[in-house]
């Protein structure tokens, strides 16, 4: 092994952070430390960057994605996932390193999907007049079946009457067979239009907008 690569490795495993050294090499050298399975160390040298809000948003958001991966190689996947959706609220742009695991990249795709869902909430639910107040139609559909119940009464009535007028010789029992059958007749009629209003309110609530 070369001194170079010496080095590197012994810069790898240090916990703290290097005199003079910047955000961005502290943090990549915890992803080198969790790379080489040193994740306790990793998070060490990470901390302090977790909660730096004066941080920029790329480095923090990075800091975040690598605490995540050190936290499911030690086996906590929920303070992993509880990571990498900080990392994902910081920076929704924010990926991982090409040589996690499986398991690393499926936690990660559900805080991914969580995220995009709580930053882009479905369309509120439409509901119609009908689904307000479901009572309502039937309610009418009910008044007009009633009314032509009524109606058919009316006309049923009417035509006894009618027959009877029909059958009495011409005189005074024909008109008052005649009379007596009207007030059915215009009953009929009156309750053939409610039920005919009565449908046509119920139709228009169920289908029309509002």
């Amino acid at each position: 092994m070369t001194l170079l690569a010496v080095a590197i490795v012994l810069l790898a495993q240090q916990p703290a952070a290097a005199p003079g050294e910047d955000a961005e090499t502290a943090i990549e050298r915890g992803r080198l430390l969790i790379r080489d399975l040193y994740e306790e160390q990793a998070l060490e040298v990470l901390k302090p960057y977790l909660g730096d809000e004066g941080l920029q948003d790329s480095l923090r958001s990075r800091a975040f994605v690598y605490a995540g991966i050190a936290q499911l190689n030690l086996g906590d996947e929920t303070e992993g996932r509880r990571m990498f959706g900080r990392a994902l609220e910081i920076d929704i742009g924010a990926v991982l390193p090409e040589w996690v695991s499986r398991r690393v990249r499926d936690a990660y795709q559900l805080e991914l999907e969580r995220v995009m869902r709580a930053k882009s909430p479905a369309p509120p639910e439409v509901t119609t007049r009908a689904m307000r107040h479901a009572w309502a139609g039937p309610t009418l559909l009910a008044g007009a079946a009633i009314s032509a119940a009524m109606s058919v009464f009316g006309f049923v009535r009417w035509s006894d009457f009618y027959a009877q007028y029909r059958q009495a010789p011409v005189g005074l029992d024909a008109q008052a067979a005649y009379r007596a059958g009207v007030p059915y007749y215009l009953f009929g009629d009156a309750a053939a239009a409610v039920a005919g209003v009565l449908l046509v309110v119920a139709l228009a609530w169920w289908f029309l907008p509002g």
